[in-house]
């Protein structure tokens, strides 16, 4: 498999998306720059690293929906489980609000701008991502389990946006001791008293997932009818 040929290829049959989306990269750059000349003490550099890892997905997601059809099945397992593992860093971003505490007055206003800009922007990201892989999944399977399976993939994104928020590990730590995360991530989870907020904000997420996928879905359907 020609990896290289196979990106460029995928990325020309996205270009529009592609130029949007650098687009909107670059307006959140002038954001952060802006914030050097601005009487604010918080860089929020941690938002340009935080939303390369909510890109990485896409770039996956376009590849399978790309060249699916020419994949081992054990290939596209294996980027459909790389892709699954990597993809809540996308949802990821709307609980960096989180990072308002300690701010206020002017402060405040340009941090909750700077973080609601990125996170809005790496959402979008998700939809389009998960959108892709629901694409590849719809002719292997009914509507009826298709759904169900989105669904279960906006579970599992909640559950691992509460990994990365409450539990504070990392995609990579899923695959080098995935027991040891995954038995003190559920353990976490079910403390529910302790960890009310995070809960109920991943919980919040994959609902948001579910719903903004499926109305992309068909707002996708009716750009290609006409």
């Amino acid at each position: 498999m020609q990896l290289v040929p196979i990106i460029r290829a995928g990325f020309q049959s996205r270009r529009i998306l592609i130029k949007k989306l650098l687009r909107a990269f670059g307006i959140g750059l002038l954001i952060l720059a802006l914030r050097v000349i601005l009487p604010v003490d918080k860089s929020m550099y941690f938002l340009l690293w935080n939303l390369f890892l909510a890109i990485l997905p896409l770039l996956i997601s376009i590849v399978i929906r790309n060249y699916s059809a020419h994949l081992k099945w054990i290939q596209l397992l294996t980027l459909l489980l790389l892709w699954l593992i990597l993809f809540p860093n996308a949802p990821y971003m709307l609980t960096d609000y989180r990072h308002l505490q300690g701010s206020y007055g002017l402060a405040l206003v340009i941090d909750f701008i700077s973080i609601l800009y990125f996170a809005v922007l790496a959402f979008v990201v998700a939809v389009i991502s998960l959108n892709d892989i629901r694409h590849v999944l719809k002719p292997f399977m009914s509507s009826y389990s298709l759904f169900f399976v989105v669904l279960a993939i906006c579970l599992l994104s909640g559950f691992g946006v509460f990994i990365g928020r409450d539990m504070r590990f990392n995609s990579w730590d899923l695959l080098s001791r995935p027991i040891e995360v995954i038995n003190l991530s559920f353990h976490g989870f079910l403390n529910f008293h302790s960890n009310y907020w995070t809960v109920l904000s991943s919980g919040l997420i994959s609902v948001l997932l579910m719903v903004s996928v499926h109305v992309y879905a068909r707002w996708e359907s009716k750009s290609l009818e006409k």
